[in-house]
């Protein structure tokens, strides 16, 4: 049986959504004591921009009220249990946009504006394939 578009992006954001919870996991093993250390602080900030910029597409294609600022893209010194809420928050909110697509809803068009002022017009499974292959 040929799986959907739409299935394909399932099955690619519930591989993500486990190497998230894995990046987490091994974060959480670190012993506090050596959280402060420079590679813990760059891998938390690493971890809270990749959480920071799936908000950003949800925003970007309609999916999210509030749009995460360019300040917000490289969050340093989060802790642990922030990039948990905030991972889970993300997860959430991409699972219930995911769950509204249908094949024909994934090749609509959408446009927005990068931080630097440029408008894009880009299909909705062009961003998806980019993000998930990013």
């Amino acid at each position: 049986m040929k799986r959907t578009r739409v299935e394909d992006y399932w099955r690619w954001w519930a591989y993500e959504r486990d190497s998230h919870a894995k990046v987490l996991a091994a974060m959480g093993a670190v012993p506090p004591e050596r959280r402060s250390a420079r590679e813990y602080r760059k891998a938390s900030t690493l971890f809270g921009h990749i959480i920071a910029v799936r908000r950003l597409w949800l925003f970007r294609v309609g999916a999210a009220t509030e749009c995460p600022g360019a300040d917000d893209m490289f969050p340093a010194d989060l802790t642990l249990q922030e990039l948990a809420r905030r991972l889970d928050e993300m997860h959430a909110a991409w699972a219930d946009y995911l769950g509204g697509l249908d094949d024909h809803a994934i090749w609509q068009y959408f446009e927005y504006r990068s931080f630097e002022r440029q408008s894009f017009r880009i299909a909705v499974a062009d961003i998806l394939t980019q993000l998930y292959g990013h």
